[in-house]
């Protein structure tokens, strides 16, 4: 595993806004990425993908905004409609005794509990949150592979959680496609499967950077380890309490 991490760290690209990115436009980095994840949209589409500096791919961003909670919603509802067209809205106000404990090893759906929620571990003040789901419509359609995505906007009232009329944003896409099959090692089979991966690429963030980001209202990214790790969901919200106390 180590070896494989670092691997990764040497084939990725940094941003000015401190993400990470692993080139799909690259043979030798599409060819990692086809084996390991089995998903050729990105390549297809020539997009870069977020990973986390460990060298793995994330299913989540977290952006943490300088902007009020009804302003940046309708803006991302604006850009989404126009890069991509929205499928799905939904605005949801979660009171306190609706909080539930979530797990703080591993990042989980919805990230962050059920109208961020989780928060509440370290700001035990929180009343009630209020979140504002998005759902695109199908974007990045590769006949080739039969394929799509999907992408899911979850922007939180900062009011509560930060103390600040902020906004946190989670991006999170789902990829379908229609792929060769693989085994553990990336070795093609002679068959086809079809089947899911969760990523955010630059296309994403491009969205966030252009709807939200033009006046310096973002702030920082947050990209959560998918996997187990001590601590590892508190050490991120607390990241972002931080962050936003320190601005």
């Amino acid at each position: 595993m180590p070896c494989l991490v670092v691997l990764l760290l040497l084939l990725s690209v940094n941003s000015g806004n401190a993400l990470t990115y692993l080139d799909t436009k690259d043979k030798d980095h599409s060819k990692w990425f086809r084996n390991m994840v089995n998903d050729s949209i990105p390549f297809y589409a020539g997009e870069r993908v977020v990973i986390v500096t460990k060298g793995v791919v994330s299913p989540w961003v977290v952006a943490l905004l300088r902007l009020d909670y009804e302003v940046a919603r309708t803006y991302l509802e604006e850009a989404v409609q126009k890069d991509f067209g929205v499928e799905e809205v939904h605005e949801a106000i979660t009171n306190a005794d609706e909080f539930k404990a979530i797990d703080m090893n591993i990042p989980k759906d919805p990230l962050f509990g059920r109208g961020f929620g989780g928060f509440r571990h370290l700001v035990p003040s929180m009343k009630s949150t209020r979140e504002y789901a998005i759902v695109s419509k199908q974007y990045n359609r590769i006949d080739k592979v039969d394929g799509h995505s999907v992408s899911r906007w979850r922007v939180a009232d900062g009011r509560e959680i930060l103390g600040k009329p902020w906004t946190i944003v989670v991006v999170e896409r789902a990829d379908f496609s229609r792929e060769w099959a693989r085994d553990h090692m990336g070795l093609l089979w002679p068959f086809k499967t079809s089947g899911s991966s969760r990523l955010v690429t630059e296309t994403e963030i491009s969205l966030i950077e252009n709807s939200l980001g033009q006046r310096h209202e973002l702030i920082d990214y947050f990209v959560p380890y998918p996997a187990y790790e001590t601590g590892a969901v508190l050490e991120l919200m607390n990241a972002i309490l931080e962050k936003a106390k320190g601005q």
